[in-house]
């Protein structure tokens, strides 16, 4: 039988913060939600299928322990849990991405995508791998979304 609680992968963005998600989800289990923090370990190697391969295991073997399951990607981390999301729709809950890069878009510059995935090769694919995909989502799939970002 499937406890009661609800289980929450964290996927943090490209610096791995483990810690710093662990602190700032502490508070959470007051709320009934079971935090795990799923580092992508970004800068090592070059691929994000393994990657994803990884996170789609950890929500397989969690989610027979947990009645609800969801997401929440950080940064790059966004784009990570929204590829996730895609591959195991039926099993996960909600999914939260919070100042996450989800296309390459047209920005030029400090923050055009060439200049902010030059150092990971596995984030540049997460994005293109999502936009690809994006059109995938059902209006059903989109109910269970929300996207966080700043305004400046």
């Amino acid at each position: 039988m499937k406890k009661d609680r609800h289980a929450v992968i964290v996927v943090p963005g490209i610096g791995d913060q483990k810690i710093l998600h662990k602190l700032l989800t502490k508070s959470w289990e007051n709320f009934g939600l079971t935090v795990f923090v799923h580092p992508m370990m970004w800068y090592q190697g070059k691929h994000f299928d393994p990657k994803l391969a990884g996170i789609v295991k950890r929500i397989d073997h969690l989610s027979k322990n947990y009645r609800y399951f969801s997401l929440v990607g950080t940064s790059a981390g966004g784009s990570a849990a929204l590829n996730a999301f895609l591959e195991r729709k039926s099993t996960i809950h909600r999914v939260i991405v919070i100042c996450s890069r989800l296309r390459p878009g047209q920005y030029q510059g400090l923050h055009s995508f060439e200049r902010r995935t030059n150092k990971s090769p596995a984030f540049r694919q997460s994005v293109l791998l999502f936009s690809e995909k994006e059109h995938m989502l059902t209006k059903q799939d989109r109910m269970k979304l929300m996207t966080v970002r700043a305004e400046f």
